[in-house]
């Protein structure tokens, strides 16, 4: 046998092994913030399209938004389930926890699946970040906090500054400064 083809082809199922044993050592009822430590510990970020297919945020995946958790791809009402999604390397990990509050959500299931992509959707989709301030850029007025909306509005452009579709929608959505017409 030809040892110089079977040894990378057992060195790529042993790295293969690992990948998904590394992955799967996520135990059902872990704290969600705990394992979402691990994966990016390991490499895994969050799916710069989670969220892409779903439309506007409410509730729970509004209040993940807010505080980071980007790779929310959404959350039911009621008994609330939220799903998110990861990426390394070309691989998707699609996460399921259960729970309202952030420090208490615990891990129900994972697999390997990547997020349906919607039929509409466009070919270059803002990250998840981005497309929540430009909702809120639009609902500012009628709340009333359309400074704290620039605050993270600025958090978000220093965040995205490389990605030139995420700059041109943020630039274009900028709240306009109020003054005497002329």
């Amino acid at each position: 046998m030809n040892l110089h083809l079977i040894a990378p082809c057992l060195l790529m199922a042993a790295a293969a092994s690992l990948s998904h044993a590394e992955t799967f050592s996520i135990r059902a009822g872990e704290q969600f913030a705990a394992v979402r430590a691990k994966l990016y510990a390991t490499g895994w970020r969050a799916d710069p399209e989670a969220h892409a297919g779903v439309g506007d945020y409410f509730g729970v995946d509004r209040r993940l938004i807010e505080r980071g958790f980007d790779e929310v791809d959404y959350c039911s009402l009621g008994k609330t389930f939220c799903v998110f999604q990861y990426r390394r390397a070309g691989a998707c990990l699609r996460l399921q926890t259960e729970g309202e509050q952030i420090a208490a959500m615990r891990v129900v299931s994972w697999s390997r699946e990547c997020r349906e992509q919607a039929a509409d959707e466009p070919p270059v989709v803002l990250p998840a970040e981005v497309r929540f301030l430009l909702q809120r850029r639009g609902d500012c007025k009628q709340f009333g906090d359309c400074d704290s909306v620039d605050a993270y509005s600025r958090k978000v452009a220093r965040k995205y500054a490389r990605h030139p579709a995420a700059m041109l929608a943020l630039k274009n959505n900028a709240r306009q400064a109020v003054g005497p017409s002329r």
